[in-house]
Parts: structure tokens; C-alpha cells; sequence
């Protein structure tokens, strides 16, 4: 038991640090301060629930912002792409809920996020990335 409770917090402390680097988004640099700012198990988890809302609301608004500005032609294959991307965010989200569903601590609560967390953050600097090229400013 004491060797896993160093394992999460050795995971939840070193990783926000690591993920930190990869980009100059807002929901990392408040993730961030958040962390900072909390020590206990739950405050730090519900750092990690606000950022797994921000980057859910991100998507959301990035592909709406993308399906106005594609042409009529490309319009389809977005949403198909976008379609197959939940499909798979959601078959991972089951994954990850099975694979902690019988663990006891709320360690496994943080991870059960952070987890969660990076199946939405690459998509959604994909899209932000697709949208910046589409309008020409990346």
C-alpha cells in the first residue's frame, strides 16, 4: 500500500510538470497554478476534473468553430472524422473506468482524470492546430 501511494503521488506530481512543456495553452498554465496551490489528494483531483472540463468545452468549440469555416465539400469528412473520434474517446473512457473500477484510494480518482485527460488533449490541439491552418494563421 505505501509503495503505491508513492507511485500516485510520484505520478500526479511529476506528470502535470511533464504535460506542462508541450504546449502554451490556458488549460495547462491553470491546471498548473491549481496544482501549485493544493496538496491534498482531492483538491489536486479536482484540479485535474476543471482542466478535463476545459479541454471537453475546447473540443467542442474548436470543431463548431471548424465546421463554419470548412468548405461545403470537406464539412462531411470532419464530422466523420469527428464521429470516429468519439467513438474511440468513449470505448477509452470505458477502458480506463474498467480498469480502475474495483481500486480502493482516491489516488486512483486523479488518475482515473489524468488519464481521461490525455485522450482529450491531443485532439483537441489537433483541431486548434487544423482551425489555425484553415484560417491561414499557422
Amino acid at each position: 500500500m505505501k509503495i503505491f501511494l508513492i507511485g500516485v503521488l510520484v505520478y500526479v506530481g511529476i506528470l502535470p510538470g511533464l504535460a506542462q512543456g508541450q504546449t502554451d495553452n490556458g488549460i495547462d498554465k491553470v491546471q498548473a497554478k491549481c496544482l501549485k496551490t493544493h496538496s491534498g489528494t482531492m483538491p489536486r483531483a479536482k484540479c485535474y476534473s476543471d482542466a478535463f472540463e476545459a479541454w471537453e468545452k475546447n473540443i467542442a468549440q474548436t470543431y463548431a468553430e471548424m465546421r463554419s469555416v470548412v468548405p461545403t465539400a470537406t464539412k462531411h469528412s470532419l464530422e466523420t472524422a469527428q464521429k470516429a473520434w468519439e467513438t474511440f474517446r468513449d470505448a477509452e473512457f470505458d477502458f480506463i473506468g474498467e480498469r480502475y473500477a474495483n481500486r480502493k484510494g482516491t489516488g486512483y480518482i486523479a488518475i482515473r482524470i489524468i488519464l481521461r485527460i490525455d485522450v482529450l488533449k491531443p485532439r483537441a490541439l489537433q483541431l486548434e492546430k487544423e482551425l489555425g491552418q484553415i484560417k491561414g494563421t499557422e
